[in-house]
């Protein structure tokens, strides 16, 4: 991706397919809204719907998504990811997919 940090192509799938399940649209058209959503809630949302347990480098590849979505930095993408503590509440998914 154009941030230069490589992907899983699984992960990238499972953050691409949560982001269209949650806004409806095409990654080109999310913006600051519909990526914060996903940081916080939208990718476990999915990921329990479907039964999948959330990849461990999910919020990396969010960052890097946002990176290549938003080049020029104008629409203000990757600052809304990097300031979201705790990126898709990894270790809480993880707990909830197991405990299930």
């Amino acid at each position: 991706m154009a941030s230069g940090q490589p992907v899983r192509p699984e992960t990238a799938s499972v953050v691409l397919e949560a982001g269209r399940w949650l806004t409806g649209r095409a990654p080109s058209t999310w913006e600051v809204d519909d990526l914060a959503a996903l940081a916080w809630y939208g990718i476990v949302a999915w990921c329990l719907s479907v039964e999948r347990v959330v990849p461990d480098d999910a919020g990396d590849t969010l960052e890097a998504l946002a990176a290549h979505l938003d080049q020029t930095g104008e629409r203000g993408l990757v600052d809304t990811v990097t300031r979201v503590v705790d990126p898709v509440g990894v270790a809480a998914a993880h707990r909830a997919v197991h405990s299930a």
